[in-house]
């Protein structure tokens, strides 16, 4: 009794594609893979990979009304960097240019539709809310020291 959804025809993997019904309909994990895109509970060998690491944070402070770590927003800057601007903060923390236009840089562009990305992303949404805040609260600033050390695990 695999699925007894369709997947779409889109090419992708099964799991792994938002707005497809069999992808969303019950998780597709496998251990050391990337989390699905399932929205219930995932098998428990999978969500080791960063986007699951970062999402775990992003909730954990969403929950607790605290910003992400220096760290989380590493890694979500390294995931969606595009241009300098995601260059400088994932590599050195450093925020080159204003909060919004490094948020755009990441986040503003369009998905292979020509839909807005940040309306594609479904739950990871929240990652760039998350950095979105963060960026905020920090401001324009230079590299910051031990910035490559840091790390989800």
């Amino acid at each position: 009794m695999q699925d007894q959804l369709t997947h779409v025809s889109y090419p992708h993997l099964p799991g792994y594609l938002y707005d497809c019904p069999a992808c969303e309909s019950r998780c597709h994990c496998e251990p050391g893979s990337a989390e699905c895109v399932y929205e219930g509970q995932h098998n428990s060998n999978a969500g080791h990979d960063d986007v699951t690491l970062a999402m775990q944070e992003c909730q954990a402070a969403q929950s607790e009304g605290r910003e992400v770590s220096d760290a989380c927003a590493r890694v979500i800057a390294s995931l969606y960097m595009d241009d300098d601007n995601g260059a400088a903060l994932a590599t050195s923390g450093a925020i080159i240019a204003s909060p919004d236009t490094v948020w755009w840089s990441l986040f503003g562009g369009t998905d292979h539709n020509g839909n807005g990305f940040y309306k594609t992303m479904g739950r990871e949404a929240l990652l760039a809310d998350m950095l979105g805040t963060y960026l905020i609260n920090s401001g324009e600033r230079g590299p910051v020291p031990g910035w490559s050390n840091l790390w989800l695990r």
